[in-house]
């Protein structure tokens, strides 16, 4: 098989995760350009790759307006900004592979897939959980009818009580109105995990839940807006600020690894409290999805050489698809009804 080329539109956490992984798979990518605002993130790819100067930009425009000179490209940027670099690397004739959520607009999601199916280039959405050994190995059991006919399927998704503050609740996915539900910017997992080891189509949703902890009516008595300002439960709170950001790394600690090595500034959003959900913002996260993420560069090497013999890939309109459950959920949360996806599809 060949070495595959590629560009990068984002080198955030995402971005330098495939980028890394890559890179790792000696003789199989070549990072050729890269198209990252952070001038850290930017460098750091460059040198990892040797990409040539003017191969190096600060936005999606600015590499996209060349033609194209790679076999694929990588879309990590942020949700909201998948559509527009996505549908002009399919109009070049790129390849994609698109970090989820494919967009936080349903519509924007149709788009994509169906331009990329007229345009007749392959996208693979990062749901990387299809690639681990556990789920790939739980696939390969229900195919091989080792498991019998699937009558039901609970799937639980533990986020973690870190988590859930650092990237919902003080983070860049803490409002629908700036990034998407939650229900589709994690658990879109989920919805896309289901499908693909029920291997049937989702017929209708029901879907309930609310806010309940991280509210203000939670804050704790004499608490202050943000943790650094002297919180009189500091050292009992297990959201505090210092603690999580500061002093766990200064003593080895691991949480949400190099992420969270920061020096916490007071009027930043990582230093609120997080019963004051009045004030929004974030910062990112990194994970290896217990092997998903080197799973699905493996996976993306196959594909793209043509020689693809697994049961993970999916195409854009499958991954679109899934991504519909997601919205018909959240609007079923909303408006206390089923939803027909069946309607939705049409």
């Amino acid at each position: 098989m060949k070495e595959l080329s590629c560009i990068l539109t984002g080198a955030g956490a995402r971005g330098k995760r495939y980028s890394d992984n890559m890179h790792a798979m000696k003789g199989c990518f070549k990072m050729v350009g890269v198209a990252e605002p952070v001038e850290d993130r930017r460098n750091y790819v460059k040198n990892l790759y040797n990409v040539p100067d003017e191969n190096c930009f600060v936005t999606w425009e600015h590499i996209l307006q060349k033609p194209r000179f790679a076999d694929f490209a990588i879309i990590s940027t942020q949700d909201e900004m998948h559509f527009e670099p996505a549908m002009k690397a399919i109009e070049l004739g790129y390849d994609l592979l698109l970090e989820k959520t494919i967009s936080p607009n349903p519509a924007e999601c149709k788009k994509i897939a169906e331009f990329a199916k007229e345009k007749g280039v392959k996208v693979i959405v990062c749901h990387v959980l299809r690639y681990t050994p556990l789920f790939a190995k739980v696939k390969q059991l229900i195919l091989d009818g080792e498991i019998g006919d699937i009558m039901s399927l609970e799937c639980l998704e533990p986020v973690g009580i870190r988590h859930m503050s650092h990237s919902f609740v003080r983070g860049l996915w803490s409002n629908k109105e700036q990034s998407s539900p939650m229900i589709l910017t994690k658990s879109c997992h989920d919805m896309d995990l289901i499908q693909w080891l029920i291997g049937k189509d989702c017929k209708k949703v029901q879907s309930f839940g609310s806010l309940r902890h991280f509210v203000k009516e939670n804050k704790p008595e004499g608490a202050p807006k943000r943790c650094v300002e002297g919180c009189p439960h500091g050292e009992s709170c297990i959201f505090n600020t210092a603690k999580l950001y500061q002093r766990e790394n200064a003593e080895g600690g691991n949480w949400f690894r190099t992420a969270a090595a920061m020096t916490v500034v007071p009027t930043e959003p990582e230093a609120i409290c997080v019963a004051r959900l009045e004030d929004k913002g974030g910062i990112s996260i990194t994970s290896g999805h217990g092997g998903g993420d080197a799973g699905i560069v493996d996976a993306v090497y196959r594909e793209f050489n043509g020689c693809y013999d697994g049961n993970s890939v999916s195409t854009g309109y499958e991954s679109f698809i899934n991504h519909i459950i997601s919205f018909a959920a959240e609007d079923s949360r909303l408006t206390d009804t089923v939803i027909n996806i069946l309607k939705i599809y049409n």
